[in-house]
């Protein structure tokens, strides 16, 4: 165990959690967890009108009417579940099982963690996941995952055993918010309208790439022709064609921004309940050292969309203001 790592450490022997810290770490996620989820409503609201839509096309085809609102409200329904979860990780997530030399160590490591949280063994599915980062990644409400590259680290003693628990403890911090095992379920039902989504805006760049608008041209043309059909719609009369009009580009800007800033809190939540639960030290030196995310994309608005804090900003949090990379 290098130096840096050990420092600090409080074995999980040490005493659990207590049910008071605990419980503040918990209600600190939620919020951002709730925002998240509030955040994918319309996206959700929009899955809704295509699977009607599907289903008013299909309309000839009684048979075939009926599937895709039974695929789309089934495959949500089943993800809440605990065998549909391990399902959904594995296909949408890429989650693995773990070989038996990287179940020896995860689940090892599993074991000390949640003991150190207070929580059962039974609690939680530990996964691996390809990856050339030091990282680690959760899903639902049961399943954590570590990458290739943290374990492969691990057995070369590049960094111990004490730092994959961390990753573990962060990503267990993620899954003890309220709403964490609604958020496979609640993406499964925003699934249609995202791909529909990026569908479109392929389509839009792929035919304006060729001309070279300035985007903030066009974002101003986008601006003026809703405030024209608002205004126009008002002039007739026609309240929720206007109501419609005005909301959806609130909505198209204002659900990114807060889905990034929840997902920005709930990892600053998350470092919270990983050292709380005595593995502060060991997340520091693991920041400091490996888990180099990409900075944000220059400017405010990438900032803003950005849901994850800089690894500087996440070190100020724990307490560790020094490393020059704030």
């Amino acid at each position: 165990m290098l130096a840096g790592e050990r420092a600090g450490h409080r074995s999980t022997g040490c005493g659990l959690v207590s049910a008071v810290a605990a419980f503040e770490v918990q209600r600190r996620a939620a919020a951002g967890s709730r925002w998240q989820l509030a955040a994918s409503w319309p996206a959700v609201a929009g899955s809704a009108v295509l699977v009607l839509l599907a289903c008013a096309l299909l309309a000839p085809w009684p048979l075939l009417a009926g599937a895709p609102p039974v695929m789309w409200a089934g495959g949500a329904a089943a993800a809440l579940t605990r065998r549909g979860e391990r399902v959904a990780v594995r296909l949408a997530c890429g989650f693995r099982r773990p070989r038996p030399d990287q179940a020896a160590l995860l689940n090892g490591a599993a074991r000390r963690v949640l003991a150190a949280a207070g929580l059962p063994a039974e609690r939680v599915d530990v996964y691996v996941r390809p990856g050339a980062q030091v990282n680690g990644f959760a899903a639902g409400g049961h399943s954590v995952a570590i990458s290739h590259r943290a374990l492969e680290d691990c057995a070369a003693r590049r960094h111990s055993q004490v730092v994959t628990e961390a990753l573990l403890a962060h990503e267990v911090g993620h899954l003890v918010v309220p709403g964490a095992r609604f958020a496979l379920a609640v993406w499964w039902l925003a699934t249609p309208w995202r791909i529909t989504s990026r569908v479109v805006m392929t389509v839009c760049l792929l035919l304006s790439a060729g001309r070279r608008q300035p985007r903030r041209l066009l974002a101003a043309v986008a601006a003026t022709a809703v405030a024209l059909g608002v205004a126009q719609a008002i002039g007739r009369g026609e309240w929720p064609a206007a109501a419609c009009l005005a909301t959806a580009p609130i909505l198209t800007v204002g659900c990114p921004l807060l889905g990034a800033a929840a997902g920005r809190a709930t990892e600053y939540a998350a470092d919270a309940f990983a050292a709380t639960c005595g593995y502060g030290p060991a997340l520091t030196w693991a920041l400091t050292h490996h888990l180099g995310r990409p900075e944000p994309a220059a400017g405010w608005l990438g900032r803003m969309l950005a849901d994850h804090p800089t690894d500087g900003q996440r070190l100020y949090a724990l307490g560790e203001p020094s490393g020059g990379r704030l």
